[in-house]
C-alpha cells in the first residue's frame, strides 16, 4: 500500500522525530510512504489540491494560522485523515469535533505514531467484499466473515 502523508510542522526537531517514527512503522508494515512537509497552515492549504494526502499530521501551534484553522478549512475537501500533534491537551475536544483520527502529545513516540496510523488505515475486512453468502433455514452464513 502506498501512503501520501502530509506533515504540517514548523519545528525541525519535532519533524525529524515524527519522520523517523513514520519511516520505522511503515517499514514494519511494508508500506510505501511519501512524506511532504509543510511549515505553515497557509503553505499546506495552498498546495492541498495538487496531491491530496491520505493522512495529515497537523501541529496545532504553527506560525500564521493554527493547525485547527487549517483543518477547519480542509475537512470537507477530501478523504484525508487528520492526526493532530501538539504539546498541549487544551485542544483535544475541538480536534475530535473535526473528526480527528487521533490526538498526539509531544514528544511523540513510535508506539503513539503506530497507533495513530493504525486508526487511519483500512481494516483488512474493509478491503474484501463479501463474495459468498449461503442462505439456509437457520439464517444467512458467509464463510469469509470471521
Amino acid at each position: 500500500m502506498d501512503l501520501n502523508i502530509a506533515v504540517c510542522e514548523d519545528d525541525d526537531i519535532d519533524f525529524q522525530a515524527l519522520e523517523a517514527c513514520l519511516h520505522s512503522v511503515c517499514d514494519e508494515w511494508d508500506l510505501t510512504s511519501r512524506i511532504a512537509r509543510f511549515f505553515s497552515g497557509e503553505e499546506f492549504l495552498a498546495t492541498l489540491g495538487k496531491i491530496p494526502p491520505d493522512i495529515i499530521f497537523m501541529d496545532i501551534y504553527l506560525n500564521g494560522i493554527s493547525g485547527m484553522e487549517a483543518a477547519r478549512d480542509t475537512r470537507l475537501t477530501g478523504q484525508s485523515r487528520f492526526i493532530f500533534t501538539t504539546s498541549s491537551r487544551e485542544h483535544a475536544l475541538e480536534a475530535f469535533t473535526l473528526n480527528a483520527a487521533h490526538y498526539l502529545l509531544k514528544p511523540l513516540t513510535k508506539d503513539a505514531v503506530r497507533e495513530a496510523l493504525r486508526r487511519c488505515l483500512p481494516r483488512p475486512e474493509e478491503n474484501f467484499p463479501k463474495l459468498l453468502e449461503v442462505k439456509t433455514s437457520l439464517g444467512n452464513f458467509s464463510p469469509l466473515k470471521s
